[in-house]
């Protein structure tokens, strides 16, 4: 999950920025209903299969102008809506009447998902980014076979002395283990020619010496 967030913050930005996605403009609005799901007062729920959060959520959502007669038109074809609802990927399914335009526009179908199905969204957000971003299932995919260790030999070798690794911990990782693993296996010492320096108050002056040393010698260090 924490490389989807990753891949998602990645995706987002870039679209912001005009570098991927289609022809439209950057709609914030649109953005910023994605992230917090904002949900206002709004008429009775009718639709008796319809959660009253998703009625909340679809009901906001209709106060934009590309969505404006989404909740009439669920109301109105509800027994088509009720078919996309109860599929077993809706993500992956066209919606009822002229939605299924949105197709075309995978961000705006996200929005209608995350208010009608929001247990699917891990998937419709895996899909979309598979789809807008550059060899996106390289990046969604990659590594889905290999362990720790193995994605770990991998990034060695894409490193220089010129290119560190840099690590972003989640809790229960261990990286520390594998490195140990690793520096055995290409022949480094640990306290010899494998240099571990826990960062701190005064320990800068530790680190560029270990740095150093490593620089001169061809050693290892981590910093942490």
């Amino acid at each position: 999950r924490h490389k989807l967030m990753f891949l998602s913050q990645l995706t987002f930005n870039l679209m912001k920025r005009g570098i991927i996605g289609d022809d439209q403009e950057w709609n914030e609005e649109q953005f910023q209903f994605l992230t917090k799901l904002p949900s206002k007062a709004a008429s009775e729920n009718t639709i008796d299969w319809l959660p009253d959060s998703s009625w909340l959520a679809i009901s906001s959502l209709a106060e934009q102008d590309d969505f404006s007669k989404l909740s009439s038109d669920i109301v109105e074809a509800a027994p088509r809506f009720r078919e996309w609802f109860n599929a077993i990927s809706p993500e992956n399914e066209k919606l009822p009447l002229d939605w299924a335009g949105l197709d075309k526009t995978p961000f705006k179908k996200m929005l209608v998902v995350r208010c009608l199905r929001p247990d699917r969204m891990i998937s419709a957000l895996t899909g979309f980014i598979k789809r807008t971003l550059p060899r996106g299932s390289a990046y969604v995919d990659c590594d889905s076979t290999l362990n720790s260790l193995d994605i770990l030999d991998q990034c060695l070798v894409d490193s220089t002395p010129q290119t560190p690794l840099y690590f972003i911990l989640s809790p229960g990782a261990n990286v520390v283990a594998d490195l140990d693993v690793m520096a055995t296996k290409y022949g480094f010492q640990k306290g010899i020619s494998y240099h571990n320096v826990s960062m701190g108050q005064g320990q800068d002056v530790v680190a560029m010496s270990w740095l150093e040393t490593a620089h001169r010698n061809g050693h290892w260090v981590i910093l942490k």
